[in-house]
């Protein structure tokens, strides 16, 4: 791409200040100003981000993560009856083909 290349990660860049942005964006300080844009822009892109975004200091916040975490929880809940239900089910009919399969193999006996 270009001639700036970067040390850490071996990026190409057009010019000096591409490779200055990255730099302080990627690998420079995590409190200077170019940093703070992309870690929020990480953070939100995140499958997580609402998770961590309500875990902070104030009280009000951990009720939001509790709640957060309780519909999780109860999301879940849901998913594992309906898994539960079905594999009950799946047995049943297997059950059932075995008891089947042994009529028929009864009768094949008979037969022959």
């Amino acid at each position: 791409m270009g001639e700036w290349k970067c040390a850490v990660c071996g990026r190409s860049f057009s010019n000096e200040h591409g490779l200055n942005v990255h730099i302080a964006r990627m690998h420079g300080d995590p409190e200077s100003p170019e940093a703070r844009p992309r870690r929020r822009e990480k953070r939100a892109a995140a499958p997580e981000a609402p998770l961590l975004a309500a875990f902070t200091s104030t009280a009000e916040d951990l009720d939001r993560a509790t709640r957060l975490v309780e519909q999780c929880c109860d999301g879940l809940a849901v998913v594992l009856d309906s898994a539960t239900r079905l594999r009950r089910a799946y047995i049943e009919r297997a059950d059932q083909v075995r008891k089947l399969q042994a009529q028929l193999a009864a009768l094949d006996a008979q037969e022959a």
